[in-house]
């Protein structure tokens, strides 16, 4: 297997505007290439690259940023690729899951006393959303991938548990429906008792299955 890996992509507007400028360089040749922690990126076999690693909202950044660094005569299209989303993306805000996220490293003691707070921002980030004064970014960053003038995928799987306690997997299996609404091949992979990003742990066996399957398309959609 040959993946697009991207590790260490900066937050910065103007960095991340030039790193993007080396990834279409890159894939522009037909090769995948491996950008690692700010290094220029190393050619490596042709290939079709997997995206990795990321949060929505810099994938989000990445497709425009993409498209915005596109000439005249190039292709706006992130280039065709697969993409494997584990225990992601969550669709909607729900207060439950955001305190989950950040808690999940503390101790039950740190819990019990950071709780209320975390509640109460998290009611008060819901109101904010209802009454629309800022805009959904989590929504806005989901809907991203389903947008065909940005993306160019040939397959896609959806990794996920019903007992994830930061992504509630009603939310994944949402954006999975979307996609097939926009025109993707999707592949819906629910894991029994597994946690949040821990289904290879889970079944190890079966998780790597599922990579090999969705990378050689050895698969039927579901």
């Amino acid at each position: 297997m040959r993946f697009l890996c991207l590790h260490g992509m900066g937050t910065n507007s103007r960095i991340f505007e030039a790193q993007t400028a080396a990834i279409r360089y890159g894939l522009g040749s037909l090769h995948t290439y491996e950008y690692v922690d700010g290094a220029l990126p190393t050619a490596m076999a042709p290939g079709v690259g997997i995206i990795s690693g990321l949060e929505d909202e810099y994938l989000q950044s990445l497709y425009e940023k993409y498209a915005a660094t596109a000439t005249a005569g190039q292709d706006k299209q992130f280039p065709r690729h697969i993409t494997i989303f584990d225990s992601a993306p969550s669709t909607n805000f729900r207060v439950s899951k955001a305190v989950a996220f950040f808690t999940v490293n503390l101790s039950p003691i740190q819990r019990i006393i950071a709780a209320p707070f975390l509640y109460l921002a998290a009611a008060g980030w819901t109101l904010v959303l209802w009454l629309r004064l800022t805009a959904d970014i989590q929504t806005r960053s989901c809907n991203h991938h389903n947008r065909r003038d940005l993306v160019s995928e040939a397959r896609r799987t959806y990794i996920y548990t019903d007992t994830d306690a930061i992504v509630h997997p009603d939310d994944v299996e949402q954006h999975a429906r979307e996609a097939e609404k926009a025109g993707y091949t999707v592949r819906r992979e629910k894991f029994v008792a597994s946690g949040h990003v821990s289904h290879s742990r889970k079944d190890a066996t079966r998780y790597w299955g599922i990579v090999t399957s969705t990378w050689d398309g050895s698969y039927p959609a579901n």
